[in-house]
Protein backbone atom coordinates (compact mmCIF):
# COMPACT_ATOMS: atom_id res chain seq x y z
CA UNK A 1 0.00 0.00 0.00
CA UNK A 2 1.25 3.45 -0.57
CA UNK A 3 1.34 6.25 2.06
CA UNK A 4 1.37 10.00 1.03
CA UNK A 5 3.58 12.24 3.40
CA UNK A 6 3.91 15.21 1.81
CA UNK A 7 0.50 17.00 1.92
CA UNK A 8 1.24 20.08 -0.32
CA UNK A 9 3.16 18.15 -2.93
CA UNK A 10 1.31 18.21 -5.82
CA UNK A 11 2.24 15.25 -7.55
CA UNK A 12 1.18 13.49 -4.25
CA UNK A 13 -2.34 14.82 -4.92
CA UNK A 14 -2.74 13.73 -8.31
CA UNK A 15 -1.70 9.84 -7.34
CA UNK A 16 -4.41 10.47 -4.76
CA UNK A 17 -6.72 11.48 -7.33
CA UNK A 18 -5.91 8.65 -9.67
CA UNK A 19 -6.40 6.38 -6.58
CA UNK A 20 -10.15 7.89 -6.06
CA UNK A 21 -11.03 8.00 -9.50
CA UNK A 22 -9.78 4.39 -10.00
CA UNK A 23 -11.32 3.27 -6.95
CA UNK A 24 -14.41 5.15 -6.39
CA UNK A 25 -16.18 3.69 -10.03
CA UNK A 26 -15.66 -0.17 -8.32
CA UNK A 27 -17.43 0.91 -4.92
CA UNK A 28 -20.05 2.56 -6.97
CA UNK A 29 -20.94 -0.50 -9.45
CA UNK A 30 -20.94 -3.33 -6.49
CA UNK A 31 -23.23 -0.63 -4.53
CA UNK A 32 -25.54 -0.36 -7.44
CA UNK A 33 -25.74 -3.77 -8.34
CA UNK A 34 -26.49 -4.80 -5.14
CA UNK A 35 -28.99 -1.68 -4.60
CA UNK A 36 -30.66 -3.26 -7.66
CA UNK A 37 -29.98 -7.21 -6.40
CA UNK A 38 -32.14 -5.82 -3.56
CA UNK A 39 -34.61 -3.42 -4.46
CA UNK A 40 -38.28 -4.29 -4.55
CA UNK A 41 -38.92 -5.78 -7.80
CA UNK A 42 -41.23 -3.13 -8.53
CA UNK A 43 -38.29 -0.24 -8.11
CA UNK A 44 -36.11 0.48 -11.33
CA UNK A 45 -32.43 1.00 -10.79
CA UNK A 46 -33.11 4.98 -12.14
CA UNK A 47 -35.93 5.33 -10.03
CA UNK A 48 -34.04 3.92 -6.40
CA UNK A 49 -30.76 6.33 -7.56
CA UNK A 50 -33.89 9.68 -7.51
CA UNK A 51 -34.40 8.77 -4.12
CA UNK A 52 -30.92 8.83 -3.38
CA UNK A 53 -30.28 11.69 -5.32
CA UNK A 54 -32.99 13.43 -3.59
CA UNK A 55 -32.30 12.66 -0.01
CA UNK A 56 -28.89 13.97 -0.66
CA UNK A 57 -30.03 17.02 -2.35
CA UNK A 58 -33.49 17.76 -1.32
CA UNK A 59 -35.44 20.43 -3.79
CA UNK A 60 -33.23 19.68 -6.81
CA UNK A 61 -34.82 20.50 -9.89
CA UNK A 62 -35.92 18.23 -12.29
CA UNK A 63 -33.13 19.22 -15.04
CA UNK A 64 -30.08 18.64 -12.63
CA UNK A 65 -31.69 15.50 -11.43
CA UNK A 66 -31.39 14.29 -15.32
CA UNK A 67 -28.10 15.70 -15.20
CA UNK A 68 -26.80 13.88 -12.36
CA UNK A 69 -28.56 10.69 -13.36
CA UNK A 70 -27.01 10.80 -16.88
CA UNK A 71 -30.52 10.80 -18.29
CA UNK A 72 -32.43 13.58 -20.61
CA UNK A 73 -35.26 15.17 -18.97
CA UNK A 74 -37.87 13.72 -20.88
CA UNK A 75 -36.25 10.42 -19.16
CA UNK A 76 -36.18 11.91 -15.75
CA UNK A 77 -39.41 13.33 -15.78
CA UNK A 78 -40.78 9.78 -16.45
CA UNK A 79 -38.97 8.21 -13.45
CA UNK A 80 -40.04 10.92 -11.42
CA UNK A 81 -43.50 10.86 -12.54
CA UNK A 82 -43.45 6.92 -12.06
CA UNK A 83 -42.27 7.99 -8.14
CA UNK A 84 -44.87 10.36 -7.79
CA UNK A 85 -47.63 8.23 -8.61
CA UNK A 86 -46.12 5.65 -5.72
CA UNK A 87 -46.26 8.62 -3.46
CA UNK A 88 -42.52 7.98 -2.31
CA UNK A 89 -41.23 11.77 -4.25
CA UNK A 90 -43.45 15.01 -4.21
CA UNK A 91 -42.98 17.31 -7.29
CA UNK A 92 -44.49 21.17 -6.11
CA UNK A 93 -44.11 24.13 -8.10
CA UNK A 94 -41.45 26.56 -7.22
CA UNK A 95 -43.22 29.65 -6.14
CA UNK A 96 -40.43 32.00 -7.33
CA UNK A 97 -40.22 30.08 -10.73
CA UNK A 98 -42.89 28.16 -11.88
CA UNK A 99 -41.18 26.78 -14.88
CA UNK A 100 -39.44 25.32 -11.90
CA UNK A 101 -40.59 21.88 -9.89
CA UNK A 102 -39.49 21.23 -6.13
CA UNK A 103 -38.66 17.51 -5.93
CA UNK A 104 -38.36 16.30 -2.74
CA UNK A 105 -38.93 12.42 -0.74
CA UNK A 106 -42.02 11.64 0.99
CA UNK A 107 -42.11 10.00 4.43
CA UNK A 108 -42.71 6.54 2.50
CA UNK A 109 -39.59 7.42 0.18
CA UNK A 110 -37.25 8.06 2.77
CA UNK A 111 -37.73 4.68 4.00
CA UNK A 112 -38.31 2.86 0.75
CA UNK A 113 -34.89 4.24 0.37
CA UNK A 114 -33.03 3.88 4.01
CA UNK A 115 -34.84 -0.44 3.47
CA UNK A 116 -32.95 -0.89 0.11
CA UNK A 117 -29.72 0.88 1.74
CA UNK A 118 -29.87 -1.17 4.66
CA UNK A 119 -30.00 -4.43 2.80
CA UNK A 120 -26.92 -3.80 1.12
CA UNK A 121 -25.03 -3.15 4.29
CA UNK A 122 -24.51 -6.69 5.20
CA UNK A 123 -22.85 -7.81 1.68
CA UNK A 124 -20.46 -4.72 1.85
CA UNK A 125 -19.65 -5.71 5.49
CA UNK A 126 -18.76 -8.68 4.48
CA UNK A 127 -16.33 -7.07 2.04
CA UNK A 128 -14.94 -5.00 4.53
CA UNK A 129 -14.56 -8.23 7.03
CA UNK A 130 -11.55 -9.06 4.36
CA UNK A 131 -9.34 -5.99 5.70
CA UNK A 132 -7.25 -5.81 8.52
CA UNK A 133 -8.36 -3.55 11.62
CA UNK A 134 -6.64 -1.02 10.81
CA UNK A 135 -7.47 -0.86 7.24
CA UNK A 136 -11.02 -0.55 8.36
CA UNK A 137 -10.12 2.44 10.35
CA UNK A 138 -8.96 3.75 7.53
CA UNK A 139 -11.36 3.08 5.24
CA UNK A 140 -13.42 5.05 7.71
CA UNK A 141 -11.72 7.83 8.16
CA UNK A 142 -11.37 8.25 4.13
CA UNK A 143 -15.10 7.79 3.56
CA UNK A 144 -15.49 10.79 6.34
CA UNK A 145 -13.13 13.31 4.92
CA UNK A 146 -14.21 12.28 1.30
CA UNK A 147 -17.80 13.20 2.69
CA UNK A 148 -16.48 16.33 4.20
CA UNK A 149 -14.97 17.65 1.01
CA UNK A 150 -17.90 16.61 -1.35
CA UNK A 151 -20.49 17.84 0.64
CA UNK A 152 -23.46 19.03 -1.82
CA UNK A 153 -23.15 23.03 -0.15
CA UNK A 154 -19.91 22.35 -1.96
CA UNK A 155 -21.55 22.10 -5.22
CA UNK A 156 -22.76 25.24 -5.19
CA UNK A 157 -26.25 23.71 -5.08
CA UNK A 158 -25.30 21.74 -8.09
CA UNK A 159 -24.74 24.67 -10.59
CA UNK A 160 -27.90 26.73 -10.41
CA UNK A 161 -27.48 27.94 -14.34
CA UNK A 162 -28.31 24.59 -15.03
CA UNK A 163 -31.44 24.76 -12.73
CA UNK A 164 -34.45 25.94 -15.07
CA UNK A 165 -36.74 23.05 -16.56
CA UNK A 166 -39.47 22.86 -18.72
CA UNK A 167 -42.38 20.10 -18.82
Amino acid sequence: MQYFTNENNPDTMLDCARLMVEAVPLVMRTIRVESHRHAPADLSLPQLRTLGLLAIHPGISLCVLAEQLGLLPSSASKVVDQLVTRVLVTRQEDPADRRRAILTLTEDGKEMLHSSRQAILPYISERLATLSTDEQTTVAAAMSLLRKIFLPDRDAQLDPAADLETK
